[in-house]
């Protein structure tokens, strides 16, 4: 009987070792720092990465990664499509970064409504003001969101833990008035300044909420990642994001 019961540990002994490890999980917790700041933090990171680039090579409106002014630290940043229909990026990637990407997100301006076509009046500027905006869109979780790395769904825990809300974001701006047709909403057009009462070519900021997801570093070699997401299905205001990346780790 001792004998059969040691056969049979070993046996289980020998099963484990043949076994492959788990795989570990490809998000990062969202609930936890890391690389140096939050998801909240690296929402705010990115917005101002996006933001600082021209319009002309907006990273949610051109056919492959963008790596103008990507951070300094292990990530790697990663676009939507802005609500304009589906894309497919190809794009090459350093080894050891962490890809950071929305999901769904979206931002409020101080002086937004002092836009052109945008009512003509300025809001009050406050923070707090612009925050219970952001609060009133983001605080309802999305329709849809999804991630597929290498044609499997990628595990995204529980939705509302990837929600990151930024600090205030400033931006400096063009220092001239034909500037701003290069950037996005960048600082406020003459109409603009004389409204709000601020001047052209001066600093502005935004504050930012919406979903997003870190990805542990890929290893060496080809991936492709899809990202989905959608707020207020079948609504009028509904806003998808649905983008695929063919990367080449190298």
């Amino acid at each position: 009987m001792h004998r059969s019961l040691g056969l049979m540990a070993l046996l289980l002994l020998a099963a484990c070792a043949d076994s492959p490890a788990p795989a570990t999980p490809p998000l990062l917790d969202p609930t936890l720092p890391h690389n140096g700041g939050t998801y909240a933090d690296w929402g705010g990171r990115w917005w101002a990465w996006t933001l600082g680039l021209p319009a002309s090579q907006a990273p949610y409106a051109v056919d492959t990664c963008t790596t103008a002014g990507q951070p300094t630290e292990p990530v790697f940043f990663l676009a939507g499509t802005g609500g304009m229909g589906a894309a497919t990026r190809s794009c090459t990637i350093p080894p050891g970064r962490a890809l950071f990407f929305p999901l769904v997100n979206g931002t409020t301006w101080a002086c937004w409504e002092g836009e052109p076509g945008g009512g003509g009046g300025c809001p009050e500027n406050s923070e707090a003001t612009l925050r219970s905006q952001l609060e009133a869109t983001w605080s309802e979780l999305p329709s849809t969101v999804r991630v597929v790395l290498d044609g499997v769904n990628v595990d995204l825990g529980a939705i509302a833990d990837l929600r990151g809300a930024s600090g205030r974001i400033d931006f400096a701006g063009p220092a001239t008035p034909d500037a701003p047709a290069d950037n996005y909403c960048m600082t406020p057009l003459p109409d603009v300044a004389a409204a709000c009462g601020e001047t052209v070519g001066a600093p502005r900021w935004l504050l930012s909420d919406g979903y997003w997801a870190m990805l542990r570093p890929l290893s060496p070699g080809a991936h492709t990642l899809r990202i989905y997401g959608a707020t207020h299905a079948g609504a009028p205001d509904e806003f998808v994001v649905d983008v695929t990346y063919d990367l080449d780790v190298q």
